[in-house]
């Protein structure tokens, strides 16, 4: 299905048990292959849905009052397809300052030779570890060669996988 819906609690918190109507967010047809993997995440004011879009990628919008929506973005291509879709797949977090820490694969492990990749988005950048800039919201979408390493793949070590990001006191990634 090509959209995504939600419904937001009548009362703060999810306290009672009456919900409002279904809402849906305005986003693409893309390439037909519909949304999936939503992941949610507030940024100080702002709620941010990351998910995957249109042609398996990672995808966002956001949005301040849980109605309107900002227009849909890709956030990250996969590697370049050998005639096949990739799927990169991603996780997502926000640390203590209010950035929001990102990683993605290149694809699936079973069906492709994964690395690792990070970056951070804060105050209207997206950022590697070191605080290089890797771009704007007018650069999207990135791509996986732009981003930090975390680890890549090798037959010795295998093809990684983003299960989880977190970050420490300091907001330091752990991915």
């Amino acid at each position: 299905d090509s959209r995504m819906q939600y419904r937001v609690s009548k009362r703060d918190w999810g306290a009672g048990r009456a919900w409002g109507g279904t809402r849906t967010i305005p986003l693409g047809a893309g390439c037909g292959l519909g949304y999936t993997y939503p992941n949610p995440v507030v940024s100080g004011k702002r709620m941010f849905l990351f998910m995957r879009g249109p042609c398996w990628y990672p995808y966002f919008t956001s949005t301040t009052d849980g109605k309107t929506w900002t227009p849909p973005r890709t956030l990250v291509l996969g590697p370049p397809a050998s005639g096949r879709n990739v799927r990169p797949y991603a996780k997502y977090t926000a640390a203590p300052d209010g950035s929001i820490l990102m990683t993605f694969s290149d694809g699936h492990p079973g069906s492709y030779k994964n690395s690792l990749y990070y970056m951070r988005y804060k105050n209207g950048r997206f950022l590697k570890a070191d605080g290089s800039v890797i771009g704007r919201m007018r650069d999207l979408p990135f791509r996986l060669d732009q981003l930090d390493v975390v680890q890549p793949y090798s037959a010795k070590v295998g093809r990684p996988w983003p299960m989880d990001i977190a970050f420490d006191a300091d907001g330091v990634p752990s991915i």
